[in-house]
């Protein structure tokens, strides 16, 4: 038989139709709407385009739809069905057939478009022409791997012309580095085979009859393995190259069935997929950013052999694209193109970035827009380049992605989609970059922020030291100037001053001295103190001070910063007419800040730069601060004078009081006795002699007071006298100027010798109560009585206690209706508190009064 008359007899063997993605039928064939029509279980006449062949079917075989999604999910399909005859329990006059199904996917890169399913009679030899308008190619192979038939639209681009297929081996027309996986290919397609066709011959088909119709057979898939052996292989090199996919499945007759097809531009749009998700990946790891950007280009170079790879960067005024990354063009004509100026004359990539579209150019040798470039980019081979800008969300662009060739031509649908997807991704590089640089520098200005903050916070913990030091000066008792070395020592390091110099005003007003510096070399300043006085408002220190506000000024016309400079010293070419003669030549910058007190300007404080310096308000606050300060160390020196010369004043005023009203007026007395004495004595000797002893009386009375007014113009006494001969003292004072007799009895003399501060307070206690006995009482009589006594203790050393009585017979009071701070009660008890004892006033009216004071504790000795 010719191999026409064996086609012609299999054009009623082999069914064929055409589904849509919704499954509806768009065109079939007798024989397939008569297998339809049996699988359904419906007239053929209601097999006709248009109908849907999932509801057509899916009533009587809800499984055997599966096999169309299948097919819409891009995977080609097989199905061995066996329509039974009427001597097997099908339709009246039907005939037993088997059909191999196979349903094909059509499809371009958007996905599926339709289905193409082809029935074959497996009862006879498998070749038909209806094949040939299949998208993949199909070869029928003998057991033994020989060609039978071979269709598809494709044929000749893939194999060549049937003539030289059919009866050629499939070994002989795939590439030799193939064989092996085609021999592999072709034994598990045998092997599955056998396995499917014993397994259902033995009877293990319970499953399938359990899911067929009534006088239908269906085999599952799995029984024959469907594809059950897939290979890749690839043809050509360079851009050239394609990539096929070989998928292998059985046929009862005559051996097997290879469906063939072109995955070149799948291939390599999953492996760009699979690139970009490494790209994204690195970018997630933080690479660096020029590396990230040579992994793309290598992977997409991998991907397009004979492709070099480019990405160019904006600069920031989006005039000029320079180098961003690059993995196999020549150094020489990168360094060539590095800054090349946008353009729409500028070649592909000046191009894009200019118009913000893709630029497309398979020729560079005869494209005008590459006229200035065109001979750097012959000289390296480079014959097309396509580019595609980058462009951001603001619309700026913020580089080009290009595609150079070493061969003019024009790219695919998978190198357009390459090409985009490249720029996307270097967008999103370049945005990642820009918003870690961006974090980076507020991360960066965070951190100088928390360290100028941090140098804020220790410098006022500082100054706030260096203030509480200051203050603590101001309230000691240390002299001014070692006060105003301090303030200004603080002031010059807290404003990075080199020196500073103090003013005084002086007294009339009239002139400025300086009375301190700071950091002053011994020359030429040594003698600036010495300077004759200026005259306020000559220079800018004057001024400041005339003025009541701060100064800053330059020597230099440079100073950017004039806090306060007066209009009237002029401009700044005449500022060194009011330069200050010792800081012309070493200082550029002056702070003068006037000392302001509550009621009068004191002087000035003049901080000396040797830098050109611009003050922040708060540095300006800060030199107010010590200003103020040295204001108030000048005012409090000032209030501490007067206040000695005040208390100077009114001691003396007491001392002649007291001289006046005690000695003074004894001695006058005495005095007078004394004229009168002869006289007496000469009428009565027994008179004379007690006048005398009323004159000796007077006389000693006047010494005490002397003494005890000694003890009180020298405090330092006091501490020095033993307390009996104090209390002493205290007595004959006392019964010498007032006529009231004072009995002084000591107990255990020996042993009265408390610390010095305890004999002060007994003392004063003692006093106090005398003098209300003088002042108040009028008393006929008193006594002061003091009793020592050694109290053995447990501790390391006997305690002394020591008891101090003062009481007189006279008027007497209620203690609780006197004030606390009449009589000088408070005085008493307060003078006790101090030295840890206790005093206990007892008085009544008309029954005298008297003072108890208590005290315990070791002696001045111990």
């Amino acid at each position: 038989m010719s191999k026409q008359e064996h086609f012609n007899s299999l054009s009623s063997s082999i069914g064929t139709a055409f589904l849509d993605h919704n499954l509806a039928i768009l065109r079939c064939d007798n024989v397939w709407v008569g297998i339809a029509a049996r699988l359904g279980r419906t007239p053929a006449s209601n097999v006709v385009p248009g109908v849907n062949i999932q509801q057509l079917i899916g009533e009587s075989l809800p499984d055997w739809t599966a096999r169309y999604h299948r097919a819409l999910c891009g995977e080609a399909t097989y199905d061995r069905v066996v329509l039974k005859g009427q001597a097997t329990g099908g339709p009246p006059g039907a005939a037993t057939s088997s059909w191999d199904i196979y349903a094909f996917p059509v499809t371009d890169e958007s996905g599926v478009l339709s289905i193409v399913e082809v029935a074959i009679n497996v009862t006879v030899t498998l070749e038909s022409a209806v094949l040939a308008g299949l998208p993949d190619v199909c070869l029928v192979l003998t057991k033994d791997g020989f060609i039978l038939g071979c269709y598809g639209g494709n044929l000749r681009d893939f194999f060549g012309t049937p003539q030289v297929l059919i009866g050629a081996h499939l070994k002989d027309i795939v590439p030799s580095e193939t064989v092996g996986q085609v021999e592999w290919a072709l034994a598990k397609v045998e092997q599955a085979a056998r396995e499917a066709w014993i397994a259902h011959d033995a009877g293990s088909t319970e499953e399938t009859a359990a899911r067929s119709s009534p006088g239908i057979e269906v085999l599952d898939p799995s029984e024959t393995g469907g594809a059950v052996a897939t290979i890749e292989y690839a043809v050509g090199s360079g851009f050239q190259s394609r990539v096929y996919e070989a998928r292998f499945a059985p046929l009862s007759e005559p051996g097997s069935i290879v469906m063939v097809r072109d995955v070149t531009e799948a291939r390599r749009a999953q492996a760009i997929q699979e690139g970009q998700s490494r790209f994204l990946e690195l970018l997630a790891t933080g690479g660096l950013f020029t590396e990230t950007l040579r992994a793309l280009i290598s992977m997409l170079e991998e991907q397009s052999p004979g492709m070099s790879g480019l990405i160019l960067l904006a600069d920031a005024q989006g005039k000029h694209l320079h180098i961003g990354a690059s993995v196999s063009l020549p150094d020489d004509y990168l360094q060539a193109i590095d800054g090349l100026e946008i353009g729409p004359m500028a070649g592909s990539c000046g191009a894009a970035a200019h118009f913000k579209r893709r630029i497309v150019i398979d020729n560079i040798a005869t494209n005008p827009r590459w006229e200035g470039l065109r001979g750097l980019a012959l000289a390296y081979g480079l014959k097309a380049c396509w580019a595609q800008p980058v462009v951001g969300d603001d619309g700026r662009v913020l580089g080009v992605f290009a595609m150079y060739h070493r061969a003019a031509r024009t790219p695919s649908r998978v190198e357009v989609r390459a090409l985009e997807t490249a720029a996307r991704l270097v967008r999103v590089a370049i945005e990642q970059r820009q918003a870690k640089e961006k974090l980076e520098a507020e991360y960066a200005q965070l951190e100088l922020r928390i360290e100028e903050r941090t140098r804020e916070i220790e410098q006022r913990r500082r100054v706030a030291e260096g203030l509480r030091e200051i203050l603590a000066a101001l309230n000691s008792n240390r002299a001014l100037e070692e006060v105003l070395d301090l303030i200004m020592a603080q002031a010059a390091e807290f404003l990075g001053a080199e020196a500073a110099v103090l003013y005084r005003l002086e007294a009339e007003g009239e002139g400025l001295r300086v009375v301190a510096t700071h950091s002053l070399p011994p020359e030429p300043y040594g003698s600036l103190r010495a300077h004759v006085t200026i005259p306020v408002t000559r220079d800018l220190v004057g001024w400041s001070v005339a003025t009541g506000r701060p100064v800053v000024a330059s020597d230099t016309e440079e100073v950017a910063y004039d806090y306060s400079w007066p209009s009237e010293l002029g401009s700044a070419r005449t500022r060194t007419d009011w330069w200050p003669s010792w800081a012309t030549g070493r200082f550029h910058s002056l702070l003068a800040i006037p000392l302001a007190g509550k009621s009068s300007i004191h002087g000035a404080i003049v901080l000396c730069f040797a830098m050109p310096r611009v003050f922040s308000q708060e540095e300006l606050n800060l030199a107010v601060s010590f200003a103020d300060q040295t204001s108030l160390a000048i005012e409090n020196t000032q209030l501490r004078e007067e206040a000695e010369e005040a208390a100077v004043a009114a001691e003396r005023s007491r001392l002649a009081r007291e001289l006046h009203d005690s000695v003074t007026q004894t001695l006058f007395s005495a005095s007078l006795m004394a004229e009168v004495l002869p006289k007496l004595w000469a009428n009565s000797e027994a008179e004379g002699r007690k006048r005398l002893e009323q004159l000796r009386q007077l006389t000693r009375g006047a010494l005490a007071e002397m003494r005890s007014l000694l003890l009180e113009l020298r405090p330092a006494t006091l501490m020095e006298v033993a307390l009996p001969e104090l209390l002493k003292q205290l007595v004959e004072a006392t019964s010498g100027r007032a006529d009231i007799p004072i009995e002084l009895v000591i107990r255990d003399l020996a042993t009265c010798s408390p610390p010095a501060q305890v004999r002060v307070a007994l003392y004063r206690i003692a006093q106090e109560a005398v003098s209300n006995i003088v002042k108040h009482s009028a008393a006929a009589s008193a006594w002061v009585k003091l009793e020592c006594e050694n109290i053995e203790s447990t501790a390391i050393s006997d305690e002394l206690s020591v008891t101090l009585i003062v009481g007189d017979d006279g008027r007497g009071f209620d203690i609780h209706s006197i004030p606390a701070h009449r009589l000088g009660i408070r005085i008493m008890h307060e003078r006790a508190a101090e030295i840890g004892a206790s005093v206990v006033i007892e008085s009544k009216r008309d029954g005298g009064t008297e003072v108890v004071a208590k005290w315990r504790g070791p002696s001045a000795d111990e």
